[in-house]
């Protein structure tokens, strides 16, 4: 995937960046580690490079860092107020700030001295490297209950036992081990970067047969975890309507993508076992028989039940109830928000994202490109609480919108 092309360090350094990308996108436990999450661990070092090596810090990461300290402590006063301090919600706004104080070291990680659009190519390259150990957990059970054994994971907790004879060892893929829509959105996220590398900042702006290979083995493996990567589909059409380049290569890839799908379900027949492989194809083509009706929508817009009076001006800063579900049992991201942070803090969040994407500031097709990202974000939260789920989004908003910063070299 052109990773000799990377950097100074060649190959070998291109890999290992994209190894580290892979490990903050993706919280992976491993029990040699005693259970510490990677994407702890990474950003607990890059914030105490950015913090200890680094010596100047552009305005707009400093303001960003300000914000990110203000929502911390509207989170704490609000924990005050309703008299009980749950850490889960108090970490949301926690990793806010120590993702705005990582934003400068992993910069000079990714850029290596060259143009900071240069590093978004890692994004994709991780992608693909998650999407690897997607198919070969997917395809080859002896190979994921090796991968498995060297990992902690909450759903043996939750489900003890009895997962390992269950459908949901379908979900067990992927380099965390587990993997659900927020998988999907990253895997797409990451495919969404990568693209806008390659038309505003790779010197070859044609799409390359490796460029399609990657993309078709992404979103084909983010299509195994979830059905939400039909969102991230929609928006990377969307980037893909400025791409007038490769406009002939994109149909053909799309309507090659489609038949190469079809033609992949159906032969899994002869790979997995029949109850697993009856129940994935009814999964893949349920929202097209069903619709609105289809399981995973359904249980959705059901928790479409509350009103605006249900809501109040401060939430009560709770994002679990007591047995360990969501509070007030619902998934979606908004109301999950509002009942946590109320009204202030839903209006906080979305003032935040909106700052930090910049679409006043920046203009032409950038500007289209960061609303499309926001655009991207707001309709997950629809699904569910992605803002706490990949919450290295604030991180990614601040390294995309300074890749169009004229002094982000002098100033990160």
């Amino acid at each position: 995937m052109s990773l000799k092309r990377c950097n100074r360090s060649g190959f070998a350094g291109g890999f290992l960046i994209s190894l580290m990308v892979l490990f903050l996108l993706y919280n992976v436990e491993y029990t040699f580690f005693f259970g510490l999450g990677s994407r702890y661990l990474i950003l607990g070092g890059l914030a105490l490079v950015s913090l200890f090596l680094v010596r100047r810090v552009n305005k707009f990461t400093l303001v960003a860092f300000l914000i990110s300290l203000f929502l911390l402590s509207f989170s704490i006063l609000n924990a005050i107020h309703n008299g009980h301090y749950e850490l889960t919600y108090l970490k949301v706004y926690f990793v806010v700030s120590l993702c705005v104080v990582s934003v400068p070291a992993f910069i000079k990680l990714i850029s290596s001295g060259a143009e900071v659009g240069q590093g978004l190519r890692y994004f994709g390259y991780a992608a693909f490297i998650n999407s690897i150990f997607i198919f070969s957990m997917f395809i080859s059970p002896s190979f994921r209950d090796f991968y498995l054994s060297f990992l902690k994971l909450e759903v043996y907790e939750l489900f003890g036992s009895g997962v390992a004879d269950s459908l949901l060892l379908l979900r067990m893929v992927g380099v965390s081990g587990f993997s659900g829509y927020s998988t999907a959105f990253t895997q797409m996220l990451c495919l969404i970067l990568y693209y806008v590398y390659i038309m505003k900042f790779r010197e070859q702006k044609k799409m390359l047969k490796s460029d399609y290979i990657l993309f078709f083995i992404v979103i084909s493996s983010s299509f195994i975890v979830s059905r939400s990567t039909i969102v991230g589909v929609a928006f990377l059409l969307f980037f893909g309507a400025f791409d007038r380049r490769n406009l002939k290569s994109n149909i053909f890839f799309i309507l090659f993508f489609i038949f190469m799908m079809i033609s992949v379900v159906f032969s899994l027949s002869f790979v997995l076992p029949e109850n697993q492989y009856e129940f994935f194809k009814g999964w893949v083509f349920e929202f097209f028989q069903s619709g609105a009706e289809t399981g995973s929508v359904k249980s959705n817009l059901e928790m479409y039940k509350y009103t605006l009076y249900d809501f109040s001006i401060f939430g009560d800063a709770r994002l679990l109830n007591g047995s360990g579900g969501y509070y007030m049992g619902t998934d979606v991201g908004y109301f999950r928000v509002l009942f946590s942070s109320g009204y202030i803090g839903l209006f906080l969040l979305l003032g935040f994202l909106f700052f930090l994407t910049r679409p006043i500031s920046l203009s032409g097709e950038v500007r289209v490109f960061s609303l499309l990202l926001l655009s991207y974000i707001l309709v997950f939260m629809l699904k569910g609480y992605i803002l706490q789920d990949a919450f290295f989004i604030y991180l990614l908003l601040i390294v995309f919108s300074l890749t169009y910063c004229d002094r982000v070299k002098k100033c990160c």
